[in-house]
């Protein structure tokens, strides 16, 4: 507990909570469905950020997320490639138990880590881009999908960042997407993908007369729309059907 909140060093902090039954109830429910939906998964896309970890001194374990409690909690360190093989090849074995067909993507983000330094931030993506190299060379079932290198060596200007210069801009999103759809995907994969962006735009749609009969009629014909794929190829659109059906009048 800290900072009147209950937390979990393994979880996020949008666990935490004051009333501990809620906070150990919502990391519970998550897990659970988190277990269901790996056991039926096809896919695990994975992404890579930083080899930089931080460290419960008392404890000398990895924490998930530092809560916001005091710096001299922890050390922070750079993990090494066999420690990340380790723990990574570990996690794949447990779940392909449960789910002997899943198969695994791996990216390395190409969004540097400022705060750590240009050095240091290349040092931590070279670790972990051989450390997948490695993992992948070991494990048939685990895959590389090369993002960190599209953006910086075959984009390679700066005018594919944003403003920041540390996060990519949408066109250098849409090529490495186009790429990973033509590498990836079969072309009933990427029409689908098509038309389920289009719902999820349609959804974030901010209509100036909600009450209206054309906006009405809009959201009737999206709802089933949303219906359909779900049917049709089991997308869970639980989420924005319970938002539209709200907005709806009758």
């Amino acid at each position: 507990q800290g900072n009147g909140l209950w937390f979990s060093w393994d979880h996020h902090g949008c666990y935490s909570d004051r009333n501990r039954d809620t906070a150990l109830e919502h990391m519970n429910s998550d897990l659970s469905s988190g277990h269901e939906c790996l056991s039926q998964a096809s896919f695990l896309i994975v992404t890579w950020g930083s080899a930089f970890v931080y460290e419960l001194k008392k404890e000398a374990r990895v924490v998930g997320n530092c809560h916001k409690q005091p710096a001299a909690t922890f050390v922070k360190r750079m993990i090494s490639i066999h420690e990340i093989k380790k723990s990574f090849i570990d996690v794949i074995e447990r779940i392909q138990r449960i789910n002997p067909a899943l198969r695994v993507l791996i990216t390395v983000s190409p969004v540097r880590h400022l705060s750590d330094g240009l050095i240091e931030n290349n040092r931590s993506k070279a670790v972990l881009i051989n450390a997948v190299h490695e993992i992948v060379s070991q494990m048939g079932s685990v895959y590389y999908f090369p993002a960190y290198e599209i953006l910086l060596d075959d984009l390679r200007d700066y005018r594919f960042y944003n403003r920041d210069l540390v996060h990519p801009s949408e066109e250098a999103m849409a090529y490495i997407w186009a790429l990973f759809q033509s590498s990836l995907m079969s072309n009933e994969a990427v029409l689908l993908s098509k038309e389920i962006m289009q719902v999820q735009k349609s959804v974030q749609h901010k209509a100036f007369h909600p009450e209206s009969d054309q906006h009405q009629q809009f959201l009737k014909i999206l709802y089933q729309k949303m219906l359909y794929l779900q049917n049709q190829n089991g997308i869970d659109f639980k989420r924005e059907m319970h938002e539209i059906k709200s907005k709806l009048i009758d």
